[in-house]
């Protein structure tokens, strides 16, 4: 009986341990999996940023809360330096930089930037809408809300979020992290962020460091921010029809033709064709084809193309 007992006990043990060693297994890859993925990230061509660090600790490893990586992280400081403001919540500047995709992962009361986007894109619009009016008292209304439109657009917003760096900010899910932050996810960040500042302090505060943003970001770029040639370049067909109206009084026209899901677009003026452009998007050809027009007829020059904005 003492043999079968001794028996028994030896083959759980046998058991046990092939278990231990199974999961420490898992857990060791499971730890090195975003190492193998950064590596090939990097052989890959792409950089490591803070948000691939932040999921590593956070996320795969655990080891440190988000508060605790943001009060310590050099580039939130650097952020926080940059804008000349410190969070007093530390929460707020985390959730207007996390992406749904972690805060799904996070598996805790995370939320992510959306609401706060919701308000930061109000406030840059209010932002944006009083400096036009006051800066800009020869426009009438309609030609203020097309810059308006050019100035709050996910192109040129995205912009001023580049200048922060906050695409590599930004926390973000597994999967998110393989893709590139595009325009429009940086055009969130930087509202959310301008939001958070609003909930942090004050919707004048907010304003205050638009402005320095904006300073900033013209100095680096050497250009103007609030740039009425960049009307030309965000509405170039509101601009060749106004022209077209007043010199032959027709409105231009375009004539498609798509082929392989590619269309190709001819520019009609006064019973004339001026120009072909192709693309994939029959909005961003018409687009393109009367810019294109603009800039050789000399209507407007290439540099306030180049130059449209920061």
């Amino acid at each position: 009986m003492a043999f079968f007992q001794s028996g028994y006990i030896a083959t759980c043990r046998v058991m046990i341990q092939v278990i231990v060693k199974s999961y420490i297994q898992i857990i060791g890859k499971e730890r090195d999996e975003m190492t193998i993925e950064q590596t090939n990230a990097l052989s890959a061509g792409e950089s490591i940023t803070f948000s691939h660090d932040a999921y590593q600790i956070v996320i795969k490893a655990k080891s440190k809360s988000l508060e605790t990586l943001f009060l310590n992280a050099p580039v939130i400081n650097q952020l926080q330096g940059f804008i000349e403001y410190r969070f007093k919540n530390i929460s707020l500047l985390i959730r207007a930089l996390t992406h749904s995709s972690f805060a799904h992962e996070y598996h805790e009361s995370l939320k992510s930037y959306e609401r706060l986007e919701f308000l930061g894109d109000s406030v840059v619009g209010a932002f944006i809408t009083r400096n036009l009016f006051e800066n800009f008292d020869h426009f009438q209304e309609g030609k203020l809300s097309k810059l308006k439109s050019a100035l709050v657009s996910e192109e040129t917003l995205s912009k001023l979020a580049r200048s922060l760096k906050l695409e590599q900010l930004v926390l973000r899910g597994k999967g998110e992290l393989k893709e590139e932050v595009n325009d429009s996810i940086l055009c969130d960040l930087f509202e959310s962020l301008i939001g958070a500042i609003v909930v942090d302090h004050s919707v004048e505060k907010a304003f205050r460091t638009l402005e320095l943003i904006i300073r900033k970001f013209e100095e680096s770029q050497g250009c103007k921010f609030f740039d009425e040639s960049l009307l030309a370049y965000f509405d170039p067909k509101t601009t060749l029809q106004e022209i077209t109206m007043k010199k032959f009084q027709k409105l231009p026209k375009y004539k498609f033709e798509k082929k392989d899901e590619v269309f190709q677009v001819e520019l009609w003026i006064n019973g004339t064709k001026h120009q072909t452009v192709k693309s994939i998007s029959k909005k961003q050809a018409m687009k393109e084809v009367a810019l294109k027009y603009l800039i050789d007829e000399k209507l407007i020059t290439s540099n306030e193309v180049e130059e449209k904005s920061c």
